[in-house]
C-alpha cells in the first residue's frame, strides 16, 4: 500500500469509529448554514415599501461631507457682543461676578445673591468679571 492509500484507510477507519460525532457535527455545519442562507434571502426579499433600502453599501458617509445647518457660537459669557443670556450671580457686597457654578459663587450665601440676566447686565450695574471663574 501507498502512503496515500494507507492514509486514506486510517481516516475512513477514524470516521466510522466515530460515526455518532461526525454526524452531530455535520448536522450542526447544515443548519448553520441554512440560517445564514435564509436569513440573506430575507433580506434580498424584501421590498424598498418595508423600509429597508441600503445605499452606499449600506456605509455610512464620511464626517468630513457632513454639513452643519446651525452655526457654532464660540463666544464667551463676558463678551461685550455676546447676546446670550446665561445669567450671572454677584454678592450684594462685592465687586465681581461669576457663573452661578463657579466656586466663589457657590460660597455666596443664598440671602447675599445677585442674579443678573446676562453679563452685560451686571457690568451696567458697575461689576467686573472674575478672573478665577472659567468660561468668563
Amino acid at each position: 500500500m501507498s502512503i496515500i492509500t494507507r492514509f486514506l484507510y486510517k481516516i475512513k477507519l477514524n470516521i466510522l469509529a466515530h460515526l455518532e460525532e461526525v454526524g452531530v457535527c455535520l448536522i450542526i455545519l447544515f443548519v448553520g448554514i441554512s440560517s445564514y442562507e435564509l436569513g440573506k434571502y430575507s433580506v434580498l426579499e424584501q421590498s424598498p415599501q418595508d423600509g429597508v433600502t441600503f445605499e452606499n453599501g449600506g456605509l455610512p458617509e464620511p464626517v468630513s461631507k457632513v454639513a452643519t445647518s446651525t452655526p457654532v457660537n464660540t463666544a464667551k459669557v463676558g463678551d461685550k457682543d455676546n447676546g446670550s443670556a446665561t445669567q450671572v450671580v454677584a454678592s450684594k457686597t462685592g465687586k465681581r461676578y461669576y457663573l452661578p457654578w463657579c466656586g466663589a459663587a457657590q460660597r455666596i450665601s443664598d440671602k447675599n445673591k445677585v442674579y443678573f440676566a446676562s453679563a452685560l447686565d451686571a457690568e451696567k450695574a458697575g461689576l467686573t468679571k472674575a478672573s478665577n471663574c472659567k468660561g468668563l
